[in-house]
C-alpha cells in the first residue's frame, strides 16, 4: 500500500488540480478493498446471496455500503418476503 499522510480531500485536490498521479494511486490503494467488496457483493448476490450478505457486512457504514445494498435490493423480486426483510434489515426504502 502506498503511504501518504494527506487526507482524501487533499489527495483528490492534488490529483484533480495538479495531475498528481501518486496522489491518485494513494487514494485508490486506500479504498480499493471497500470498493471491491461493494461491487463484489452486488454482482454475486443473484448467485450466492449468503456470501454477498457476508461481504456487505465487511463494509463500513457510508455511501459505498449503501450503494451496494441498494444494488442488491434492486435485483430482488419486489414483493418477495426476502426483499421486504432485506430492506427492513438494512434501512432501505424504494
Amino acid at each position: 500500500m502506498i503511504k501518504d499522510n494527506r487526507s482524501d480531500t487533499e489527495l483528490l485536490l492534488a490529483y484533480g488540480r495538479d495531475g498528481d498521479e501518486k496522489a491518485f494511486e494513494a487514494l485508490a490503494a486506500r479504498h480499493v478493498n471497500m470498493i471491491f467488496a461493494g461491487a463484489y457483493a452486488a454482482k454475486v448476490y443473484p448467485y450466492d446471496p449468503e456470501n454477498a450478505r457476508k461481504w456487505i457486512q465487511t463494509l463500513p457504514q457510508g455511501p459505498e455500503r449503501t450503494k451496494a445494498l441498494q444494488a442488491i435490493y434492486q435485483n430482488m423480486p419486489r414483493e418477495s418476503d426476502a426483499a421486504k426483510a432485506f430492506a427492513s434489515e438494512n434501512g432501505l426504502t424504494e
